[in-house]
């Protein structure tokens, strides 16, 4: 982690602390999801719910992306390093 954390702050210093809050949400949202709609954090029925519509379901979907992007980009940060 110190790796990942010195490589973001170098590129800008609020780096690191936004990678922690969009991983915190990519994992908080969906199981605040699941735990609302009382259904099991089940990857499939969250994704059956997004395609039928679902507001909530499409957030979680959407912060689970949105982590991933973080994810794959700080590896890139501190590969590029």
């Amino acid at each position: 982690m110190q790796t990942l954390f010195v490589a973001l702050y170098k590129l800008h210093p609020v780096l690191p602390a936004v990678w922690l809050l969009v991983f915190a949400h990519g994992l908080l949202a969906p199981a605040i999801f699941c735990m609302v709609k009382k259904l099991p954090y089940d990857i499939g029925l969250i994704w059956k719910q997004a395609r039928a519509g679902n507001a909530g379901a499409r957030y979680a979907i959407g912060s689970w992306l949105s982590l991933v992007i973080a994810g794959v980009s700080a590896l890139l940060a501190v590969w590029l390093q």
